[in-house]
């Protein structure tokens, strides 16, 4: 077994490599979050390890993979805010407000607020308290590694 730990993107993950298996573990509001990938599927990731040293590129390129397949797994209601969201952080460099949304994806400001939470159940957005942009997107890279 192989571990290591860094931040990226304002998270901090927890890798580990077993025989055939990579594991991801973060934790989300004090609940640990565990995704499993089988080196048998992503066979490209299967040199993350090597040596005694950890291949930060293939590290980067799993948690890319690891953001890329919660988000494929949306159903399509949550994936267009989260859409708008990537757009609108993409053009404006911060997160658009629960109105923005609502105005943005023709929905009820509570359905928007609803749709932030879902978002953040499924471990897409980590939210802050009592603040209009109260979120940010986890797994979308804005900077360093310690983003």
């Amino acid at each position: 077994m192989h571990e290591i730990q860094f931040g990226m993107a304002g998270t901090v993950y927890r890798i580990i490599l077993l025989q055939d298996v990579i594991r991801i573990q973060y934790d989300l509001f004090d609940q640990a979050v565990l995704y499993h990938f089988s080196l048998s599927e992503y066979p490209e990731f299967r040199h993350i390890y090597s040596n005694g040293v950890w291949n930060y590129v293939l590290l980067r390129g799993l948690l890319g993979l690891f953001s890329a397949t919660r988000v494929a797994r949306l159903e399509p209601k949550l994936r267009s805010v989260y859409d708008f969201i990537v757009r609108f952080y993409v053009s404006h460099g911060f997160v658009p407000t629960v109105h923005e949304i609502s105005l943005a994806c023709n929905l009820a400001r509570s359905t928007s607020a609803t749709r932030l939470w879902q978002l953040e159940a499924a471990g897409i957005l980590q939210r802050h308290i009592n603040s209009a942009r109260a979120y940010r997107l986890v797994g979308v890279f804005t900077g360093g590694w310690d983003d």
